[in-house]
């Protein structure tokens, strides 16, 4: 029986650890004639499958993610049987001398490394080229993810297979909740790095705020908030009663948010896949998004784009959005229709042949 280990280490965080809760437990249920060693938390089985298995086993490691430990921890972990090693982000296991597939989410780190503190400039520099050279295959997440990692890492583009993120099927069903929220509002999901772009989608709905009747939704913690960026404290000061945030909620809570959002803000200037305008679409909210690569990939003609470093251009595009039922009604319809085809059912098949071939070639 072919073994293949994966390092689920980041089974908690919020995109890499939802790529690895959407596909592993679906990847190992597929194929039941390989046995995987899952490295990451003690509680992985309860959070993965709540049931037994008969082509799996938990191995412990809860080493701190970019850190000398993983490194010392990954080389005592990993079973020295295993066919292939995938880990699902770029801070590979660097003494691991075997077969390696590494999946990709962005090269956020290389292409906007004038956002990062020195040492996580050199950090991320050492780990891509450490995965250049020990990686036999790469997924991406996207086509645009595909060619900036070309661009910065001279990976021949043959080793590097796309693979789009899909959605679970929780997303593209259509059940809305019967208690929508008293007052209307924007949405924005996402954490607080600089590119995610929040300084200037503050910008923006001040401009219209004393016009319109919708507040702004921030699905994130207002602490992390107000301290990640500097001068967002004084963009946000004024708005106080207008704009409201989440902190950490559920699935199903953010699910409830996108479905009764008047419009969906996305204003990031740069992303590897985009899974927030994908979950809104699916949901049923109209989406106004930066027009950038990888976001204009995945959504196509079915959201409307801003250009996210004009704070100006995000506030006209938001009026023309509220001021337009039948726009936003327009785009609720091709969104939904573009969602069907990101399914994680498809996802999984295709990350299943790029491990397939790598154990029929082993």
């Amino acid at each position: 029986m072919k073994k293949v280990a994966i390092d689920v280490r980041m089974l908690h965080h919020s995109g890499i650890g939802r790529y690895i809760r959407d596909v592993v437990p679906a990847l190992v249920g597929e194929m039941p004639n390989v046995y995987f060693y899952l490295i990451g938390p003690q509680n992985t089985h309860d959070e993965f499958f709540g049931h037994s298995s008969g082509n799996f086993e938990i191995i412990n490691c809860g080493s701190p993610i970019y850190s000398v430990a993983e490194q010392i921890s990954l080389k005592r972990k990993i079973p020295r049987d295993v066919d292939v090693f995938w880990s699902p982000h770029y801070n590979i296991p660097v003494f691991y001398c075997g077969k390696l597939l590494v999946t990709v989410h962005d090269v956020f780190h290389l292409a906007m490394s004038d956002m990062l503190p020195l040492h996580q400039k050199i950090y991320s520099r050492l780990m891509f080229n450490a995965l250049k050279n020990k990686a036999d295959a790469v997924i991406s997440v996207s086509s645009f993810s595909k060619e900036e990692l070309i661009r910065f890492t001279d990976i021949p583009g043959d080793k590097i297979q796309v693979v789009h993120n899909g959605l679970r099927s929780f997303w593209l069903s259509q059940e809305k909740s019967k208690n929508p929220p008293a007052k209307p509002y924007l949405l924005y999901v996402g954490n607080v790095k600089p590119h995610k772009n929040i300084k200037r989608l503050l910008q923006a709905f001040k401009k219209i705020a004393q016009d319109f009747a919708q507040d702004l939704v921030i699905v994130g913690k207002k602490s992390g908030f107000i301290t990640g960026e500097s001068n967002l404290a004084q963009e946000y000061s004024g708005l106080e009663d207008r704009v409201h945030f989440t902190g950490l909620i559920t699935d199903e809570e953010l699910k409830y948010y996108y479905q009764n959002s008047t419009l969906f803000v996305f204003p990031s200037t740069y992303e590897g896949f985009g899974f927030p305008p994908l979950e809104a679409m699916a949901s049923g909210a109209p989406v106004l998004a930066a027009g950038i690569g990888a976001v204009k990939e995945v959504c196509g003609d079915a959201v409307l784009y801003c250009d996210p470093y004009d704070a100006d251009d995000i506030s006209e595009k938001i009026q023309f959005m509220l001021k337009n039922t039948a726009a936003r009604n327009q785009f609720v319809v091709e969104g939904w229709m573009k969602a069907q085809k990101y399914t994680r059912e498809k996802c999984v098949h295709e990350t299943r042949r790029v491990l397939e071939r790598m154990l029929v070639l082993n």
